[in-house]
């Protein structure tokens, strides 16, 4: 893991560098780089202040969509992995009972931090786009899979609750 300083200054070699490496280490815990990543999965957080924001390495969206492009295979397989884990969760749900301990893993912190972040809608896009690629050999019993399921879908059950009330006979 390299030591040295990145910001918004460095340069554009050192910020793909830097994020390349966390986004090859599913394990990153650099809350930096984790941020930015992201940025680059999700452009629907792309807002007009975001390039003031100090903790986003990227000085406009020219650099933002010139990082992008230099990284798309990099994104492209660490969107390919979230689609597994958030698959993996989904279906570790009614697998759980029959796992032995030894099959039973931990959702790499990127993409569990990823999942938690990202929404619904975008995690099903992902899973769209990869579904093709993803077979059932790439899935994984995932450790405390039924509380990460709540914490999926409680947004779901909220939006339910409200379409719910908007429809409710008065």
């Amino acid at each position: 893991m390299s030591k040295k300083k990145i910001s918004k200054d460095s340069t554009f070699e050192e910020k793909v560098a830097f994020l390349r490496e966390h986004l090859l280490d599913e394990n990153t815990d650099n809350s930096l780089a984790i941020r930015n990543i992201l940025c680059l999965i999700n452009s629907q957080t792309l807002t007009d202040d975001l390039f003031e924001n100090n903790d986003i390495l990227f000085k406009d969206i020219e650099e933002f969509s010139d990082i992008k492009t230099e990284l798309h295979e990099d994104i492209r397989g660490v969107k390919r992995n979230i689609s597994i884990a958030y698959l993996s969760i989904i279906t570790s749900c009614r697998a759980i009972t029959a796992a032995t301990e030894e099959n039973i893993k931990n959702v790499p912190n990127l993409y569990k931090v990823a999942i938690g972040n990202l929404g619904f809608f975008t995690l099903n896009s992902f899973l769209n786009k990869h579904l093709s690629d993803i077979t059932k050999d790439d899935l994984y019993v995932v450790q405390d899979a039924v509380q990460l399921c709540g914490v999926l879908l409680a947004p779901l059950a909220a939006l339910n609750n409200v379409v719910g009330e908007v429809f409710k006979e008065k």
